[in-house]
C-alpha cells in the first residue's frame, strides 16, 4: 500500500520524511485529511503537511507538492518540490498563534480547475483542533507542465522536524 521513506529517531528528524501512500490509483479528484500534532525536536525546524503527485525523474530527482504548515514561520502554504528545493505556489498565509503541541487537521483537495483540464486546482485547510480560532484555506493552480500522471503518489510529509500524524483519510474530492 506504500512506502515510507522515514527514520524514527533522533537522525530521522534531520531529513525529509515521507509516508508516501500508492495504493490508490489517482491523485486527481481527491480530498486527503489528516490530523498532526507537531513537537519540538532536534531537526531544527517545526513543520508537517500533505505531499501529492510524487514522482521520481530518477533514483536522485522525485518532485512533488506539498501543503506545509510551519510552526517556526508561523505559516501555511503550497509549495513544489522542484528536485532541490521547495518552491511556493501561490502564496502562502500567516497564522499567529500556531503553538507547538497543539492538534491541527490539514486537508488538501487536488480536482481539474477547468474543463480543458489544462490546470490542476490545489484547494489546502488548516483548522485549529486545540485552538479552534486557527483556520485558513488557500487555493491555487498548477500547470500540467508541473504535474506528473494522476497515478502519481501520495502521503505525509515532514522537513527537519518532529511530528505525530494521527490518521490518513483519502476521500472523493466533491
Amino acid at each position: 500500500m506504500g512506502k515510507c521513506l522515514a527514520i524514527e529517531s533522533d537522525q530521522g528528524q534531520a531529513r525529509t520524511n515521507i509516508a508516501l501512500f500508492t495504493g490508490d490509483a489517482q491523485n486527481v479528484y481527491r480530498t486527503y485529511t489528516t490530523d498532526v500534532r507537531i513537537l519540538s525536536g532536534v531537526g531544527g525546524e517545526m513543520n508537517a503537511g500533505i505531499l501529492v503527485n510524487y514522482y521520481e525523474l530518477s533514483a536522485s530527482n522525485i518532485r512533488y507538492n506539498v501543503a506545509l504548515l510551519d510552526l517556526v514561520n508561523s505559516t501555511f502554504g503550497i509549495y513544489f518540490f522542484n528536485g532541490l528545493s521547495l518552491v511556493p505556489v501561490g502564496s502562502s498565509v500567516t497564522l499567529p498563534g500556531l503553538r507547538v503541541g497543539d492538534w491541527y487537521r490539514l486537508t488538501l483537495t487536488v480536482r481539474p480547475a477547468s474543463s480543458m483540464a489544462t490546470t490542476i486546482s490545489l484547494s489546502a485547510s488548516v483548522q485549529g483542533i486545540t485552538d479552534p480560532a486557527i483556520s485558513a484555506t488557500i487555493n491555487t493552480g498548477v500547470g500540467l507542465s508541473s504535474w506528473n500522471t494522476a497515478g502519481a503518489g501520495a502521503g505525509l510529509f515532514t522537513r527537519r522536524s518532529r511530528a505525530r500524524f494521527s490518521f490518513w483519510y483519502i476521500d472523493l474530492a466533491p
